[in-house]
């Protein structure tokens, strides 16, 4: 006898008690969930949407924990009405916004209302089939399961690979990672379940207990969650990663809405993007003798920060990302020796994006000095301040390889043999700054070194060697820089170099107190279509770059350097140009190299194309420990089956008996 039938005569008085509190809780989270829906997707500030997700998880535990403990459910047609209401209706929304572009909020509405409607659905199912005489079910699971696994393997490795983030690929990735792999598992934990009795599972002719299987799966999952933590000397990410599998892994094992729950919260996470504000500051030129003029990338422009000027961060349009967290922008206003600032850099600028004969940026009306000769020769901002050189560097492109698996290390003299090609091209953008600023003096801005120098280091997922590279770097991109600006009569602010340190916001270090300047790996989605909004490839834009705290400490710096030159001529003088070319020479991986092996041109990035290759390779290479990963999922699934077995199990009222001829012939329409 199953448990819904053993479970399922409690009375219908007690029952009948649970109805209204439970029409109270559905509906108590079907409101927080309109809310978490518009606060996610509109122009709301984290605070209001971290409030309404909390109610939205308080109504949520109320409602999963009432289906869990009354002794009945609504009767089968309603839940079967609502069900099919639900996903028709969510289904329908989704085919609208992939045929006419429409707006994230309508995009979210449609994936909430489809999964909570086949949530309901699935759910029917798994309590229709309380025993085990549905092999079609079982059938249909384990092959929901391969195809939707093989297909995010697949897409995961084109995704790494720089490609696979095509529209009509990422579709079928939403359905497999949201869809197929939870209705697979769905439909094998039911079977699993069916299979206990009272305290024990039967599996062939053998009987084990409940806490035997729960043991063994909390063993095989100790044991590779140890053994990865070792050997990545990052045990706390690992355990916190199991723990958070597990939790997902109950909400599917058991027959509740848990799972959708977590599908909401994860969707509008992945959905907030940052706030868009107004900067009057930086609205236009502003009075000759007061303005500051910011050029050049993403150190400059603010990427990182939460909030951005309006209409910098639309996907598929304009990604400047200025943020008015910026230490360009909070150098100006009352009190300050900027009273505004032109803000023409741009995030992922380069320098063929900055010269008069490059190349514009997307969604940008120009080059940034295109931008500034259309202000008038009268333009003279009373300061120039200019980030530029690393992404022709491919710095970015380095951060992603030291997280692939392996050592980026040995990768180095691949993107060090290009520097004294990124010598060479941010002399020619200075070059074509000095001709549209004639009379202004300009300063060349080198990158802070976002890594303190630890032997350990807990906070990011990168070796001792991979932070000597990337630190290593790092000084010999800047003295690139230093020695450009030298030849262009630049000035250097030699003060931003330790911006960070000065101000424990380094990664890794110890007086961070938790909170560094600089975001590792940051999951953040931009403004614009749905298609761009949920894009994985736009989710991580935030990652490696210097977040507000890492501003203000680059502003210090920016001011220290400020009251070290209160004159400032258009060119340094000959002393200045020594001073601040003191540590000059020519930079150790430009000494006497060979040829690049690879370059980064407006046309082409080899050396990017060279790095995913070789952290495919390496990626390629970990099938041992794709095996043991595997091996602790089982693990994980065996103790939700095993937890999951000792909760109640409610009775469907009105519940149709499918007998399995009847099942294989639904299966087979």
């Amino acid at each position: 006898m199953s448990q819904y039938s053993a479970q399922g005569n409690s009375g219908d008085a007690t029952g009948n008690n649970f109805k209204v509190p439970l029409v109270i809780a559905a509906l108590l989270f079907s409101a927080s969930l309109v809310g978490v829906i518009f606060s996610s997707t509109l122009s709301s500030t984290l605070s209001t949407f971290y409030l309404f997700l909390g109610i939205f998880m308080g109504c949520s535990a109320v409602w999963t924990g009432l289906q869990v403990s009354q002794p009945h459910r609504a009767p089968f047609p309603i839940v079967l009405a609502v069900g099919s209401l639900f996903l028709i209706t969510g289904t329908v929304i989704l085919i609208y916004n992939m045929i006419t572009p429409a707006n994230s909020t309508w995009a979210l509405i449609g994936g909430v209302l489809a999964y909570l409607g086949a949530g309901f659905l699935v759910e029917l199912m798994r309590e229709a089939s309380n025993n085990d005489n549905h092999p079609a079910i079982r059938k249909a699971g384990w092959i929901s399961l391969a195809v939707g696994s093989a297909y995010i393997l697949g897409e995961a490795i084109a995704l790494f690979h720089g490609g696979g983030t095509e529209g009509y690929l990422l579709y079928p990735l939403g359905i497999c990672v949201l869809i197929l792999v939870p209705f697979g598992l769905e439909l094998i934990s039911q079977q699993a379940l069916n299979r206990f009795d009272h305290d024990n599972i039967s599996i062939g002719r053998k009987t084990y207990s409940w806490r035997r299987v729960t043991g063994f799966g909390f063993l095989l999952t100790a044991l590779i969650t140890i053994a990865f933590g070792f050997f990545s000397h990052s045990m706390l990410s690992w355990l916190v990663l199991a723990g958070c599998t597990l939790i997902v892994m109950m909400a599917v094992v058991s027959n509740t809405h848990a799972d959708v729950v977590i599908f909401v919260c994860v969707l509008a996470l992945l959905s907030v993007s940052p706030v868009e504000v107004s900067l009057p500051e930086a609205s236009g030129p502003g009075a000759r003798q007061a303005d500051l003029l910011a050029l050049g990338d993403s150190y400059m422009s603010g990427e990182g920060a939460k909030t951005f000027v309006a209409n910098t961060d639309e996907a598929g349009k304009d990604t400047c990302r200025r943020a008015p967290t910026a230490y360009a922008a909070l150098a100006v206003g009352p009190g300050r020796r900027f009273n505004h600032v032109t803000f023409l850099a741009c995030s992922g600028a380069r320098t063929y994006n900055v010269m008069a004969n490059g190349h514009a940026q997307d969604g940008e009306p120009g080059t940034q000095v295109k931008e500034i000769r259309k202000l008038g020769r009268s333009y003279r901002p009373k300061l120039a301040i200019v980030s530029l050189g690393g992404n022709d560097a491919g710095f970015s492109t380095i951060g992603r390889t030291c997280l692939a698996p392996g050592n980026c290390d040995g990768q180095r003299a691949l993107f060090e043999g290009n520097l004294p090609q990124v010598g060479a091209a941010l002399i020619s953008a200075y070059k074509s700054i000095r001709s549209a600023l004639p009379g202004t003096p300009v300063v060349a801005v080198p990158y802070p070194q976002p890594l303190d120098d630890q032997k350990s280091c807990q906070e990011i997922a990168l070796s001792a060697s991979e932070r000597r590279f990337i630190r290593q770097f790092l000084i010999d991109l800047n003295q690139t820089v230093r020695l450009a600006a030298q030849q262009a009569g630049f000035y250097y602010m030699d003060t931003m170099e330790n911006a960070l340190y000065a101000e424990h916001r380094q990664l890794c270090d110890p007086g961070n107190n938790g909170q560094p300047g600089v975001n590792f790996v940051s999951l953040e989605s931009v403004s614009g279509l749905a298609e761009q909004r949920f894009n994985p490839a736009n989710w991580l834009h935030d990652s490696l770059h210097p977040n507000e705290l890492g501003h203000q400490a680059m502003l210090s710096a920016f001011d220290a350097w400020l009251n070290q030159h209160p004159q400032l001529p258009v060119h340094p003088s000959a002393t200045q140009a020594s001073t601040e070319s003191a540590t000059g020479g020519v930079p150790r991986a430009t000494a006497g190299a060979p040829a690049p092996l690879c370059a980064i041109t407006a046309t082409s990035d080899t050396c990017q194309t060279m790095a995913d290759h070789w952290a495919l390779a390496r990626v390629s290479g970990l099938w041992p420990y794709s095996a043991a990963l595997l091996i602790g999922l089982i693990g994980l699934w065996l103790m939700s089956v095993g937890l999951v077995s000792r909760l109640p199990r409610p009775e469907r009222k009105h519940l149709p008996d499918l007998d399995s001829a009847a099942l294989r012939m639904f299966m087979h329409h």
